[in-house]
């Protein structure tokens, strides 16, 4: 009885030790590579490194690689993206692009070739519903013509970006709209050497490097490089910037209300208009005056916060300190009233003991 149990339980047992032996001669075999793996890391860790990035990165591209419905999503967001720029200021091969790229995912005309690493996306002749045809006709073949039907290279993050210049701005349209204003004046007396001295190239660059974009420039008398004669106006552009020059207007307010920085000759009624909008003043001395009242008024001024005292020659870099400088406060009513005593004793010197 006890014989026959062994024989019947002995293939049993001689296939479990089987199975045991080869686990374990795998595990050894498993083992051993191991080792060997990590001692030539240590002999080689440049090698190792290299290898373990190259891996590392072929495994993300290849679990990464875009399908279709990540291009249609990346077209949807960029879509979206322009709709929310304002319509003067969009970038047109962007926007057309786009409508392109929708037209086609209507027609359902965009095809994928799975790479395994990456993709290629494609403009077919036709759409899906056809797919039957070019088996019958080679002139539907999406190989021909290729690089004109090439519409994206998919690697981990679709490309689509690269026809998206500016990210759908237009940079022209935000550079007219969204940079500074500078507006220069002269008054009713004539200020040659400042005029002159904002034409000039240094100036212009600098103004352009502070965010300028605009220039208005009030000439007054004075001789202008842009005014011919008998002309009294001229709109251009210089050293990227869209310069406009006047002699006179009825009044300069709408000019100190939109500009963010003003250079005035220092006379006391624009210096006044200037404190009271709170707008950057440089006040330049125009030493052909008589009497020169403008120097005292331009020191009073810089004493009280208001202004800051510029020269001919230092005006760019005036105009980069300017710009870095927080706004001017407004002048409460009792300093209101002292600068107004103080202009009263300038220009009338008897009234005031």
């Amino acid at each position: 009885m006890t014989s026959v149990a062994a024989k019947a339980t002995s293939p049993k047992i001689g296939r479990l030790r089987r199975l045991v032996d080869y686990l374990k001669l795998l595990y050894n075999d498993y083992k051993s590579v191991a080792v060997e793996t990590f001692q030539d890391c240590e002999k080689h860790p440049f090698k190792t490194t290299r290898t373990l990035a190259g891996l590392g990165g072929l495994g993300y591209l290849i679990s990464s690689n875009p399908d279709l419905q990540d291009f249609r999503e990346k077209v949807t967001l960029y879509s979206q993206e322009i709709s929310l720029v304002p319509a003067d200021r969009r970038n047109p091969v962007a926007v057309e692009h786009i409508l392109w790229l929708s037209r086609l995912q209507d027609q359902e005309r965009i095809r994928r070739i799975d790479l395994g690493v990456c993709c290629l996306l494609y403009r077919a002749n036709y759409g899906e519903d056809v797919d039957l045809f070019p088996a019958h006709c080679k002139y539907l073949n999406p190989v021909a013509k290729w690089p004109r039907k090439l519409l994206d290279i998919g690697f981990a993050v679709l490309d689509l970006c690269r026809n998206m210049v500016g990210d759908g701005r237009n940079d022209e349209g935000f550079r007219r709209t969204s940079g500074q204003l500078a507006f220069v004046t002269v008054g009713t007396t004539r200020f040659d050497s400042l005029v002159a001295r904002v034409f000039r190239e240094d100036f212009l660059d600098a103004m352009v490097e502070s965010g300028f974009c605009k220039l208005v420039v009030q000439c007054g008398s004075s001789p202008c490089p842009v005014l011919t004669e008998g002309c009294d106006e001229w709109e251009g552009d210089k050293r990227g910037l869209a310069i406009t020059c006047f002699r006179y207007k009825p009044s300069l307010t709408a000019y100190i209300s939109e500009a963010d920085l003003v250079i005035g000759h220092g006379g006391a009624g624009t210096c006044l208009e200037v404190c009271d909008a709170r707008k950057r003043l440089i006040v330049i001395i125009n030493e052909d005056l008589m009497g020169n009242h403008q120097a005292e008024l331009a020191h009073q001024l810089a004493r009280m916060g208001c202004a800051s005292l510029g020269s001919l020659v230092a005006l760019p870099s005036c105009v980069r300190d300017a710009v870095r400088a927080p706004l001017p406060a407004a002048l409460p009513p009792r300093q209101t009233q002292k600068f107004q005593g103080f202009l009263d004793s300038l220009m009338f010197p008897g009234s005031h003991r």
